[in-house]
């Protein structure tokens, strides 16, 4: 599989074919920073007459903590919802089947509707905050021919899309129906597929020595991010990295090989 604008790949990978969730609108929501819930490093005093009376104390506050939390998450995650509310018109009506479609044009000729491997997708998309970039992560499952090995692979990756260059990212996503948003949809969920094609090679995406953990720096829309990762490889203004968790992760930073295939 080749993608347009990519080189991952330095040899052929399998035909595959992709199984998406049911017939269901594709599941998009806002990007939200978890990191501002305010909860952490509040103090607290416990009034306990006895050693006891502190134990039950100290539970109680964890309890009455794990709540308040949870409470300001779901709170977090409603206002960054919000950002996504002017594209319902056309999220609404984008389902699953047609994304499949928009992958397989995409991945041509290595999907099919009848691969040598099927590939299970769970993908969940979000909106940055400034409109300008759309986060993927995908459950990746691979599955064998009725003759092959069965859940060969599984992981999650997750694709950054580049920043949107315009001064109206809503306006570009929704242009035409939002083509632009569902083409840009497809193309991430087959970049990551393409990724985990890679990964699942006996040698995976990664050299049998790979290099220490590095601190990479890259934009998520009009912010900057950081991850603790090691470097897979690097590829048209992009890297591909290996997080603290075990993920793939594509994205675009400055600091990678700007020089792309025709």
């Amino acid at each position: 599989m080749t993608l347009a604008g990519s080189s991952l790949a330095d040899e052929p990978l399998p035909r595959w074919s992709l199984q998406l969730p049911a017939d269901a609108p594709v599941q998009f929501i806002g990007v939200a920073s978890l990191d501002e819930d305010g909860m952490a490093g509040t103090p607290m005093m416990y009034p306990a007459p006895n050693a006891g009376g502190l134990v039950v104390a100290i539970l109680t506050h964890s309890l009455l903590v794990d709540s308040a939390r949870r409470a300001q998450r779901e709170k977090l995650l409603a206002a960054a919802n919000a950002v996504v509310a002017p594209y319902r018109g056309v999220l609404d009506g984008f389902g699953h089947p047609e994304l499949r479609q928009r992958v397989h044009r995409r991945a041509s000729p290595m999907a099919a509707d009848e691969g040598e491997l099927v590939v299970e997708s769970a993908p969940m998309f979000a909106l940055t905050q400034d409109e300008k970039a759309i986060v993927l992560d995908n459950l990746i499952t691979f599955r064998g021919t009725p003759a092959g090995p069965q859940g060969v692979y599984q992981g999650i990756v997750r694709v950054v899309s580049d920043p949107a260059k315009g001064t109206e990212p809503r306006s570009d996503w929704l242009a035409g129906g939002g083509e632009r948003l569902k083409d840009e949809c497809a193309r991430l969920v087959a970049e990551s597929i393409e990724m985990a094609l890679l990964d699942a090679r006996p040698a995976g995406v990664v050299a049998p020595a790979p290099p220490a953990q590095r601190t990479v720096r890259y934009d998520e829309g009009g912010t900057e991010r950081m991850e603790r990762a090691v470097i897979v490889r690097q590829h048209c203004g992009r890297l591909i990295i290996r997080n603290l968790r075990g993920h793939l992760m594509s994205v675009p930073t400055k600091s990678a090989t700007a020089n792309c295939p025709p």
